[in-house]
């Protein structure tokens, strides 16, 4: 039998697959803003994009809201959670100068991660 993977709090999965989840759906709504960009300007759709803004900003503030002053996103240690809403919050750093990640509450652990996984 496989061990199984520490990236899923089996304890609480079901968090774990909502914060994915929201993850998931703020770096779709950023992505389709940059393939939206890259559309030649007469035939772009700021109502579209302006969609797409306001499902990120929705996300993120839910995201923010769940995390609350906790190091982690779920239990007490690094999991997928943490992993998807970290690719999400950098791809918003790397396409989207203008965004505002200081909104959300980021936290140093508070202890070093030591463990590989």
């Amino acid at each position: 039998r496989p061990p199984r993977s520490t990236l899923y709090c089996w304890a609480g999965g079901s968090d774990v697959y909502k914060r994915q989840a929201l993850a998931d759906g703020i770096g779709d709504a950023a992505a389709t803003i940059f393939l939206e960009n890259k559309r030649p300007e007469v035939e772009r759709s700021s109502d579209w994009i302006a969609r797409q803004r306001q499902k990120i900003d929705a996300g993120v503030a839910a995201m923010s809201s769940d995390l609350g002053e906790s190091d982690w996103c779920c239990g007490t240690r690094l999991n997928l959670a943490d992993v998807t809403v970290g690719c999400a919050l950098g791809y918003l750093a790397f396409r989207f100068a203008e965004f505002d990640l200081s909104l959300i509450h980021i936290s140093e652990p508070t202890r070093p991660y030591s463990r590989p996984y």
